[in-house]
């Protein structure tokens, strides 16, 4: 599966993750992971297995099982159930505020079974970060650790050929595709369709014709989608309030944020919370 090698480098590169919580549990069979808040789940399966389930798949259709050595990166909404005993290592997390628009393009679940040969040093480290609790010092260092591997994890994934169909998907324009990566980025900036020509390298008239002959839609309307879609998962999957995500896509209000939001999705921002809920 082919990914925008450029639009995952600035993934990697703009998100730092701080350690919210960190905990070593022993599961007894069907017990699961708390998420205690945290944005995403880094997980070691230190002994055991853990069934990965997402919100909505019931027990009979499970997507995937994570056994003894395996790395997880997660979100909350997909909820981990320990199959017979296990001993994990967990570690919540929570991106700094400049990462947040770029966390939410992170897939729901990223598991790999076999970093224990290929990246022992990391293995080791994501083992060691259950101890992460103590002084402000101390926090600083496991967030960077968590960082570090979270990006090997994602980098590692990626290149076994394990992103789901339309993740990162590239553009066949380079010049287009700098301003795709800059709206995916940051889709809460208040992009005009000449700030999006300039990052294009094109004039405003070009870059719209262009635009429009490549993706098949205005700029306007692509930033929107984008916007929608991640409202969609800020609402749902990461819990954050109808406020806290009209300001962190770009809208002066509430107001006008539920107007686009339900003209797109078909019901209000608050709706859609309480029924993803």
């Amino acid at each position: 599966m082919q990914v925008d090698r450029a639009l995952l480098e600035r993934l990697l590169t703009d998100v730092e993750w701080t350690v919210a919580a960190a905990c070593r549990p022993r599961l007894g069979d069907g017990a699961f992971v708390g998420s205690d808040g945290a944005a995403m789940l880094l997980v070691y399966v230190r002994s055991g297995a853990v069934d990965l389930l997402p919100t909505g798949i019931d027990t009979v259709c499970r997507p995937g099982r994570a056994e003894t050595g395996a790395l997880l990166v997660v979100r909350p909404s997909v909820r981990l159930v320990a199959v017979g005993e296990a001993e994990l290592t967990v570690a919540g997390l929570r991106p700094t505020p400049g990462g947040v628009g770029a966390a939410a393009e992170l897939p729901d679940w990223i598991v790999l079974g076999d970093l224990e040969r290929s990246d022992p040093d990391i293995v080791g480290l994501a083992a060691g970060l259950g101890g992460c609790t103590g002084p402000a010092d101390v926090s600083a260092v496991c967030g960077k650790i968590a960082t570090a591997i979270v990006a090997v994890v994602l980098r590692t994934w990626v290149e076994r050929g394990c992103a789901p169909q339309g993740w990162l998907d590239p553009i066949g324009d380079p010049y287009l595709a700098r301003a795709v990566e800059a709206i995916h980025l940051d889709p809460g900036r208040r992009w005009t369709v000449a700030d999006l020509a300039r990052t294009a390298a094109m004039s405003r008239s070009a870059f719209a014709q262009r635009f429009r002959g490549e993706l098949g839609v205005s700029p306007a309307a692509y930033l929107n989608g984008v916007r929608m879609t991640r409202a969609q998962q800020m609402l749902g999957r990461d819990g954050l309030s109808v406020t806290e995500t009209s300001r962190l896509l770009g809208y002066a209000s509430d107001i006008g944020f539920s107007r686009a939001f339900t003209r797109h999705v078909g019901s209000t921002p608050a709706a859609w919370r309480r029924d993803a809920g």
